[in-house]
């Protein structure tokens, strides 16, 4: 799950916008904002060009694309029985 208020943010500080972002990623700014609000996933590729385009390190990275993962068990342990 993406944290949406975090790369929001971090697109803003950086200077782009939505519309940009989703030029160099090659889709249209609503699949984009379909993709930071949840509604789809970001492929591997994406999420390679927005790190770079942002300039994040590993620790934002992690935050943003794999919130539900960052200081939490492994999906395994945290699945319900």
């Amino acid at each position: 799950m993406t944290d949406s208020v975090l790369l929001t943010s971090k697109i803003s500080e950086c200077g782009f916008t939505y519309s940009e972002i989703a030029h160099e990623l090659g889709i249209t700014r609503q699949g984009l904002w379909k993709k930071i609000h949840n509604r789809s996933e970001f492929k591997q590729s994406e999420i390679e060009k927005i790190t770079r385009l942002l300039n994040l390190d590993m620790e934002v990275n992690s935050k943003i694309f794999f919130k539900n993962f960052v200081g939490n068990k492994s999906p395994k342990e945290t699945a319900e029985p």
